[in-house]
């Protein structure tokens, strides 16, 4: 993939999931809980349509 060429349209959850757990593993534990909050947003969006707001 070039620097310029399209992104994927597939979403892949365990690519995001393995870096909240190195997140994790290395003491980063806000990082990874907000890291884990954008992917279920990214989540609800994609599938059910819904926009979560942050608060």
């Amino acid at each position: 993939m070039g620097l310029f060429s399209k992104a994927k349209d597939t979403y892949n959850v365990s690519d995001r999931l393995k870096n909240v757990r190195v997140l994790e593993n290395t003491g980063r534990i806000k990082e990874a809980m907000a890291y884990l909050y954008l992917v279920y947003t990214e989540i609800a969006k994609k599938k059910f349509g819904v926009e979560k707001k942050y608060s």
